[in-house]
């Protein structure tokens, strides 16, 4: 009994002592491209995280318990599930709600893994208790389908090129597969026990599901739809999160109660030794995604107030950012200022004149301005005079594929600023 009391004494110390080396660690720099999205458990808001910073920029009000947060693939949305029957929509440029939506059942006490279409045409949402899933078409916001999965829809995910939506059923221990065209099943396969979180490799060939009771990781062949290998990680226990690296080389998989992260080669499907992820690593970790350059993953604490940054490329924790209540899940993508940068860099390639590339670029940097301070309809304006300015040059200073391409980047820039 008195070993057992130094042991546990010895781990709280450890405990403690790795706590305050995360937050004393300096965060390396970050790639200043990308906005974090983090929901939280017992708060009416999400939380917004600048990637570059690793500081809390702002929050966005949102249903009660939101249970997750995805973001379209163009970076220009983000949608977050309530348990209050709600889908919040929040535009990225401006971090403002632009609608809510209401889910039609009314049985909806439990609605939280979300889905995007790549097109960003459609969302799903599933209700754990109904064991159901709803299509909403993300322009009108109207109810699309209706449909019945297997027990307890806990994840969801559609694939790469939007055909497929895959469903893991925690009490049907398996994982459905939909054909999106007709939402009617494919297939389903037999994976774990306790199938909680799924992923889908970037290039839709495999996907990844974390099984919470039995401890393990199934690898699904999208192209036969069975599973081809299983993956043990002997050193923990109940897998909560998983995410695939941009590359799609690394998985990462949260483990809530051994309080550490599972690192799996995609080639070999094999554990890759991470010990720096170890036991007490991460504490109670949860919701996890990936940087857009892969460098880094991102980490809830379901029973504490942070997100962990884990550095991949020495699979070690980052640093630690503090949160004011605990998080559940947590998605990133870019920003807008990179729209605006595309725009930027394409311009500087066609060799214009000086008068006219200075006049061009004036517009775009007082746009850049604009959004600087917060101000998305002056940058819009600004956008805007910049189209006009292409388009009086074209057929003169502009060729018509010149004027062309920089007027349809320009539109997309006033896309990801008002919805």
């Amino acid at each position: 009994m008195k070993w057992n009391l130094i042991q546990a004494r010895s781990r709280f110390l450890g405990l403690v002592l790795l706590l305050v080396l995360s937050f004393l660690r300096p965060f390396p720099a970050l790639a200043d491209t990308s906005f974090a999205y983090v929901t939280h458990i017992y708060a009416t808001h999400v939380s917004v995280i600048d990637v570059e910073t690793s500081q809390v920029i702002t929050t966005v009000p949102v249903g009660l318990y939101a249970f997750e947060v995805v973001i379209s693939r163009d970076g220009k949305r983000v949608y977050v599930a309530s348990a209050s029957g709600t889908v919040t929509v929040i535009n990225t440029a401006s971090h403002s709600v632009i609608a809510t939506v209401t889910l039609g059942q009314s049985n909806y006490v439990n609605p939280g893994p979300i889905a995007v279409s790549p097109d960003g045409g459609r969302i799903y949402v599933a209700d754990l208790t109904a064991d159901i899933i709803t299509v909403i078409d993300t322009n009108t916001f109207n109810t699309l389908d209706v449909f019945q999965t297997g027990d307890a829809p806990n994840d969801i995910e559609v694939s790469p090129d939007g055909t497929r939506l895959y469903v893991a059923n925690r009490f049907s221990e398996s994982v459905s597969v939909f054909d999106t065209s007709t939402n009617g099943v494919v297939a389903n396969v037999t994976v774990g026990i306790w199938p909680y979180s799924l992923a889908v490799s970037p290039d839709g060939g495999r996907v990844y599901v974390a099984n919470q009771n039995s401890n393990n990781v199934s690898v699904i062949d999208t192209s036969t739809n069975s599973v081809v290998a299983t993956v043990h990680d002997r050193k923990a226990s109940a897998p909560w999160g998983i995410t695939v690296t941009p590359d799609g080389s690394r998985v990462y998989v949260s483990n809530l109660m051994t309080n550490s992260m599972t690192v799996i080669d995609t080639a070999s499907n094999t554990q890759v030794p991470a010990p720096g992820l170890g036991y007490f690593s991460v504490i109670r970790p949860g919701g996890i995604a990936a940087t857009p350059d892969g460098n880094f993953v991102y980490v809830t604490s379901v029973y504490n107030k942070n997100l962990t940054v884990i550095d991949t490329r020495t699979n070690s924790v980052a640093g630690i950012i503090p949160l004011a209540t605990r998080a559940m899940s947590v998605a990133i993508g870019l920003k807008t200022e990179v729209l605006i940068e595309d725009l930027q860099a394409a311009l500087a390639t066609l060799g214009l004149t000086t008068g006219l590339e200075s006049a061009l670029l004036a517009s775009i940097g007082a746009a850049a301005d604009s959004l600087e301070r917060g101000n998305t309809t002056s940058a819009a304006n600004q956008i805007e005079a910049f189209i006009n300015k292409a388009e009086a040059q074209t057929g003169k200073g502009l060729t018509q594929a010149q004027a062309e391409n920089l007027i349809v980047l320009a539109e997309g820039v006033i896309e990801g600023f008002l919805e």
